[in-house]
This record gives C-alpha cells, structure tokens and sequence, in this order.
C-alpha cells in the first residue's frame, strides 16, 4: 500500500508544481517472477509490453503503482 499511495502522492505533487513529465521506475521484481533466474547488469531491458509476473507484496503493490 505504501508503494502505490506514495507514487499517487509524488506524481500529485510534481502535477501541482507544473510539472507535467516524469520518469517512474519498476522494481525487476514486477517482471522476473520468483521462478526466473537472476540477470547480469547487461541484459536487455524490460519494455512497457514485457509480462508482468508480480509474486510477492512488494511486487505487486509496484506493479499497481505502474497503472
């Protein structure tokens, strides 16, 4: 729950500034799955169409703070 209010928080408040860009960044977690294996620092990237695979708290309240 933390993770998904205080994205909605941050974003209220760079809107309220004027700001209207902003970078968000995943967790891996969203997208490795507990059953992938870990990557080195230079594999390829997840996009926006990669599977999402959210498998504990942590991930899927990242995953919810994406939509």
């Amino acid at each position: 729950r933390d993770d998904i209010d205080g994205t909605r928080n941050v974003f209220e408040a760079i809107w309220a500034a004027g700001i209207r860009r902003a970078i968000h960044v995943s967790s891996v977690a969203v997208y490795r799955g507990q059953t992938q294996p870990r990557r080195a620092e230079n594999h390829p990237q997840h996009s926006n169409d990669s599977p999402r695979r959210p498998w504990n708290v942590y991930s899927i309240s990242k995953a919810v703070s994406e939509q």
